[in-house]
């Protein structure tokens, strides 16, 4: 298998700060998009989600079922709202400014003024036919919005199967990134709820703010009275203007792979699945090494171990930095989860500690939790790191249950990059402008293993530790990238 390229850039980001979208009315010429508001909008709501002739127009939309009463239907509304107190969520209904009518459903998701990033996504279109000015205002009403307060990156996450809503999302100009397998999953309560799910790769497109004005400047002209002949039809076609302003421009487009706009080709997909539970703070044991979940004196060996930033080989998105001798107190009191997630890498014979790697964005409701490591680079060789993973896989698919483990890096990070790969995990994106981490710019590129993945990968890595000569001398390095059992 190819390695894959460094693709990343670097760029000092300073003063960069976005706000937090309010819960005012954004105005358009054709559209307004208003705060979603329970006893203003739960009846027209209702009405259109409840009609046949719309449910055409939803197929494929994660989570998405015909309500089963209104009550129920006002119940889930109602939990968007509360979720709106976090302020990482925020729901609108566009009207047509003409008729008063709601015409689609849209919320900002994901919403991190940090690092200037925000997702556009529950999106509910009740119109039919053709690309109209009123559709493609509701989606550029968003976007713009997002950008002006500050936000870098715009990403749109759409099941594989909802061939429609790929297109279209290529076709206003969205970048296609990768696509994340088993990232999500619907709990169906037509069957036998909490135990047959829906399971759902994502398709992961973003537009950043740098993309912008080009973007902008298509759907301006498009949208313009002067491109709408006397029968209110497009003169220019949408797709003509966008190619053409890109060649003037000389931008490269990364189209979105067919198999994913293209209808019928990727059925849905359920299996019985009863939910994984959290992990419980419980020691990992080998052959040579045990993983002990973390507690504060195991920060005076890891202070020897990774205390410097030059002896640390990081798999995350930041670099590493000094420790400070209280850095194990302040870590333990500020991180109530550290004990349950985190787990110290310790060798049975001798004690002597490799690291931490520890669990993180766990999310039981869809089957999915991350990985990260903060290794001494002396030991990326090390036999013993290759168990150490291998028990935390063994872990998360066989004990816990989960359906993916993600394993996100430094897309600068070359060194990181190639070994989550020679462990098995997967390519599956480079996420453009993922986050700011001391004024850098970071570009993340995102591995995984599904439980699919683990069923063959396993005896790969139990076939590879029974043959090892475990003296620590790093002469045998793992790769399941050269192994044949091990083809996806």
């Amino acid at each position: 298998m190819a390695r894959l390229k460094n693709l990343g850039y670097a760029k000092m980001l300073t003063n960069w700060a976005a706000k937090v979208p309010q819960r005012i009315p954004i105005h358009g010429r054709f559209v307004r998009a208003e705060p979603l508001d329970i006893k203003k909008h739960v009846d027209e709501l209702y009405e259109l989600h409840t009609w046949p002739g719309n449910w055409d127009l939803f197929r494929g939309l994660l989570l998405w079922r015909p309500p089963r009463s209104r009550e129920k239907f006002e119940e889930n509304l109602q939990k968007l709202v509360e979720n709106e107190a976090s302020e990482t969520d925020l729901n609108y209904v566009c009207i047509n400014r003409e008729t008063g009518r709601i015409v689609a459903q849209r919320s900002y998701l994901q919403i991190n003024p940090k690092h200037s990033t925000i997702e556009l996504g529950r999106a509910f279109t009740f119109l039919k036919g053709p690309r109209s000015r009123i559709n493609v205002e509701i989606q550029w009403l968003l976007i713009n919005h997002a950008f002006e307060l500050g936000y870098r990156r715009i990403h749109f996450m759409d099941v594989v199967s909802n061939s429609a809503s790929n297109k279209a999302l290529e076709d206003f100009g969205n970048q296609y990134e990768g696509v994340h397998r088993n990232m999500q999953m619907k709990q169906d309560e037509y069957y036998d709820y909490n135990k047959i799910v829906e399971e759902n790769d994502m398709v992961i497109t973003t537009i950043l703010s740098s993309e912008w004005p080009l973007l902008r400047r298509i759907v301006e002209e498009w949208m313009d009275d002067s491109n709408v002949d006397q029968n209110g039809q497009p003169i220019q076609q949408y797709e003509d203007i966008r190619n053409r302003v890109f060649a003037e421009a000389n931008v490269t487009f990364r189209n979105t792979p067919e198999i994913y706009k293209t209808p019928n080709t990727i059925p849905e997909r359920y299996r019985y699945y009863p939910l994984p539970r959290l992990p419980d703070k419980k020691i990992l044991d080998g052959i040579y090494v045990k993983l002990e979940p973390l507690e504060q004196w195991h920060f005076d060996c890891l202070y020897q171990t990774i205390g410097n930033p030059n002896d640390v080989q990081n798999f995350s998105l930041s670099r590493p930095k000094k420790w400070q001798r209280d850095f194990g107190a302040w870590y333990m009191k500020d991180h109530d989860w550290a004990s349950k997630y985190c787990y110290a890498i310790i060798d049975k014979n001798n004690n002597h500690v490799y690291g931490w790697m520890r669990f993180c964005d766990v999310i039981v409701d869809h089957g999915t939790l991350g990985i990260k490591a903060h290794l001494n680079k002396q030991y990326l060789q090390s036999p013993r790191i290759v168990e150490a993973i291998y028990m935390l896989c063994r872990y998360a698919f066989d004990i816990l249950k989960y359906r993916r483990l993600e394993w996100v890096v430094n897309n600068n990070n070359v060194l990181a990059k190639d070994f989550v790969q020679r462990h098995g995990f997967l390519f599956e994106s480079i996420l453009r402008q993922y986050q700011i981490k001391d004024g850098e710019n970071i570009d993340a590129a995102v591995f995984a293993i599904t439980d699919v993945d683990w069923s063959k990968l396993r005896p790969v890595y139990e076939e590879w530790l029974a043959k090892v000569q475990f003296s620590g001398d790093g002469n045998d390095i793992i790769d399941v990238r050269d192994q044949d059992k091990y083809k996806l």
